[in-house]
């Protein structure tokens, strides 16, 4: 039986109000850029820096993932999914494989992704999310989607 994941708005005000690092884009028109890091070094401490992004419907944004670790095991991507599906696209990305970057390919649950980004380094890309929503993201390399996952809330 699947588990009821709708929420009352007094539930949602309450979840939003625990996320502390808030990137609010959607007083501002055009692309806007943001930054995300994944600080650290051991599977207890990784995590994105960004808890919640906000945006508008069909803006552009330009971003950049920052993993500044050393340890070899704490490569991180950025997959864009709705939470519902967060899950299934972790499971996926880890039966993908290392050679396709823990990407699914030609999954349509996946509505933006960067590529898988090596201690030290960092990649920039671009999207846009038309619909109006919720969103979610999260990291498909192997066990990293338990603690790897932000919102993006999208008006």
């Amino acid at each position: 039986k699947e588990a009821d994941t709708t929420q009352t708005k007094e539930e949602e005000d309450k979840e939003a109000d625990e996320d502390q690092n808030v990137v609010d884009k959607t007083s501002v028109e055009g692309k806007v850029e943001v930054t995300v890091n994944t600080p650290g070094e051991s599977m207890q401490e990784m995590r994105y820096d960004v808890d919640l992004i906000k945006a508008n419907s069909g803006q552009q944004v330009k971003l950049t993932l920052n993993n500044p670790a050393e340890a070899e095991a704490m490569k991180h991507n950025f997959v864009i999914v709705k939470k519902a599906d967060a899950k299934s696209v972790a499971k996926a990305g880890l039966e993908a494989g290392k050679e396709q970057g823990y990407l699914p390919e030609d999954s349509d649950k996946i509505y933006a992704a960067s590529e898988l980004v090596d201690p030290g380094r960092q990649t920039t890309f671009e999207f846009s999310l038309d619909e109006a929503g919720k969103y979610e993201f999260i990291c498909t390399y192997p066990g990293h989607y338990p603690l790897m996952k932000g919102k993006i809330v999208v008006d």
